[in-house]
């Protein structure tokens, strides 16, 4: 089997996995979805969900990166099912304590790691369903190398005036060459046009206020 099958092939069982799961989360049945997600840590990753939840975001990466490849499939199953596991302990009634906003973390950011790397046809779908973890993420809960994370997302969806929010947070934080990320930011949206800018909730007008004012800030830094 070419390493192209091979690929195909595991997409292809991942997707009549998650139909499964979507199936028994939508009737809910939810020890019976979460423990078809189990079953496919292992069978499709060759993790065990003990290992999925103990190791850190960083270390998922390095362990994705074992076969001498990125291996960006991997990398979107394994956010698929994290994100379906922590929806369906939501679901069940779980409140959002910090460990259930963790694994959200975790998995938008291996959905983010997934579409840098190419996830191939599958990177709209992998758009659509970070949109979704998007809505579930508290910015005061992130970590200033996970907010910056959101910050680029922001601003890559069109979402400018909530890229500028998470931003200013960053400043505030003071992170590492932050007023140079946000002049280099300012400085591409006053490349986009008007529309654009409306769209994204952050007209020219205030594109200018906010590069006068990170000038200002790098200034007394």
């Amino acid at each position: 089997m070419t390493p192209t099958d091979y690929i195909m092939r595991l997409i292809e069982q991942f997707f009549l996995v998650l139909a499964r799961i979507l199936f028994k989360k939508n009737a809910q049945k939810y020890t019976e979805a979460l423990s078809e997600i189990e079953t496919s840590y292992k069978h499709l990753l060759g993790l065990d969900a003990r290992q999925v939840h103990s190791l850190s975001y960083e270390e998922l990466i390095e362990w994705l990166k074992m076969g001498g490849r990125f291996d960006a499939e991997k990398c979107l199953i394994l956010a698929a099912l994290m994100k379906e596991e922590a929806e369906i302990h939501e679901l069940a009634g779980r409140p959002m304590d910090d460990g259930l906003h963790a694994e959200y973390a975790k998995a938008f950011l291996l959905y983010r790691e997934a579409l840098q790397h190419d996830a191939g046809p599958e990177s709209k779908w992998a758009q659509d369903e970070m949109k979704t973890l998007v809505k579930k993420l508290d910015p005061a809960r992130l970590t200033p190398p996970r907010k910056f994370v959101l910050f680029r997302y922001h601003e890559s969806a069109g979402e400018f005036g909530l890229a500028e929010d998470r931003l200013y947070e960053l400043v505030k934080a003071g992170y590492p060459d932050i007023h140079n990320e946000g002049l280099a930011f300012y400085g591409r949206l006053l490349n986009k046009s008007d529309e654009e800018l409306k769209a994204g909730n952050l007209p020219r007008g205030e594109v200018e206020e906010g590069l006068s004012s990170i000038r200002n800030e790098a200034a007394k830094s």
